[in-house]
């Protein structure tokens, strides 16, 4: 019998199926040093506006990470002002 992986495996197992073609694929988390590399921003301070509320930040255990959706939207509204 072939080992077929079903929707619900393959989410769990990391993949992911799109039941619509137009889906967007889900965002690349990156860390804060990578964030604050490409706006220019030290690390201390990015930390900062995380606590501000200012970036949307997913903690994982004791990480943090940034959505790229987060870093494009930081990017088209002008960064910090």
């Amino acid at each position: 019998m072939p080992n077929t992986a079903t929707a619900e495996n393959a989410t769990r197992e990391g993949t992911h199926f799109a039941s619509n073609p137009s889906t967007q694929p889900p965002d690349r988390l990156i860390t804060v040093s990578e964030f604050a590399d490409t706006v220019g921003l030290n690390k201390i301070s990015t930390y900062g506006l995380i606590r501000q509320g200012k970036i949307p930040a997913v903690h994982i255990g004791r990480s943090i990470r940034i959505s790229t959706h987060a870093l494009d939207k930081w990017i088209a509204s002008g960064g910090c002002r």
